[in-house]
C-alpha cells in the first residue's frame, strides 16, 4: 500500500503544473450562483475523458422539498434550477472494496467591485506562489484536487476495488443545500458511499492539511421582526 501511495505522490509532483493549469481552467470560467452550466460541462468532458460514467443532471426541487434532509430557507431572490446541473462521475471498482465519494461545489460568491482586485478575478494569476481568482479556494481547488487525484491513480495503473464517485455540485450556501439542489439532490438520486470527503480548502488556513471527521454544515436562522424597539438607559 505504501508503495502505491508513494508512486501516486511522485506522479502528482512530477505533473504539478498540470494540476495548477486545470485549476486555472476552472477559475477562468465564471460560475456565480445561477450560472454554473458552462463550467459543469467543462468538468463533464474532463471526467468522460478519464473513462468515468458521467451523469449531468438538474435537481428536482419539488421532490427535494419532501426529503427529510431538506432545509427550507426564506430568501428574497429566487434562482431557477433550470440550466444549473450537478455533475457526478462514477468509476466502477473491480469488486470487493468499499466505495468513496469525493465532492466539492462549483459555484462562487460575487466578484464585487473590480477596483478592489489586484488581479483579474477570472485570470487565475499566480503571484508569489499564490493563485488569485474568484472561487480558487471556495471551491474550485476542491474540484481540481479530486479530479487530478483520481487521474493520477488511474495513470499509475492502479484499480480501486470499490466504486469512486466524483461530484461537482451546486453549493449555494446562502440558499441551503436543499433549495439549491446540490449535494442533497445527488444523495436523493442515489449517489451514496461507505465514506465521503467534502474537499473545501477555504475553511482553514492550512487548506486540506486539516481534515475534520464530521461537519454540522451551514446553520440558517431568522431574526424576528419587532414593531417597536425599547431603549433603556443604565446609570
Amino acid at each position: 500500500m505504501q508503495q502505491h501511495i508513494e508512486e501516486v505522490q511522485r506522479y502528482v509532483e512530477d505533473r504539478k503544473e498540470d494540476v495548477v493549469n486545470f485549476l486555472k481552467e476552472l477559475v477562468r470560467i465564471p460560475s456565480p450562483v445561477g450560472r454554473e452550466l458552462k463550467v459543469q460541462k467543462h468538468i463533464q468532458r474532463r471526467l468522460s475523458s478519464m473513462g468515468l460514467d458521467v451523469d449531468l443532471f438538474e435537481a428536482d426541487l419539488e421532490a427535494l422539498r419532501n426529503h427529510p434532509g431538506h432545509t427550507p430557507v426564506d430568501i428574497r431572490e429566487h434562482i431557477e434550477i433550470k440550466g444549473r446541473p450537478n455533475v457526478a462521475g462514477t468509476l466502477k471498482g473491480s469488486g470487493g472494496g468499499r466505495s468513496l465519494i469525493l465532492a466539492a461545489h462549483v459555484d462562487h460568491l460575487p466578484v464585487g467591485s473590480r477596483e478592489l482586485w489586484k488581479h483579474d478575478p477570472f485570470a487565475g494569476e499566480i503571484d508569489a506562489g499564490r493563485m488569485y481568482g474568484r472561487g480558487v479556494a471556495n471551491d474550485k481547488a476542491g474540484i481540481a484536487i479530486m479530479v487530478t487525484s483520481l487521474e493520477a491513480i488511474l495513470q499509475c495503473g492502479l484499480e480501486p476495488k470499490g466504486n469512486i464517485v466524483l461530484i461537482s455540485a451546486l453549493g449555494g450556501r446562502d440558499f441551503s443545500e436543499g433549495e439549491s439542489g446540490g449535494l442533497l439532490a445527488c444523495a436523493a438520486k442515489g449517489y451514496r458511499a461507505d465514506a465521503a470527503l467534502y474537499l473545501h480548502p477555504h475553511e482553514a488556513s492550512t487548506g486540506l492539511g486539516e481534515i475534520a471527521i464530521a461537519s454540522m454544515g451551514a446553520l440558517n436562522f431568522k431574526m424576528p421582526r419587532t414593531s417597536r424597539v425599547q431603549a433603556r438607559s443604565v446609570s
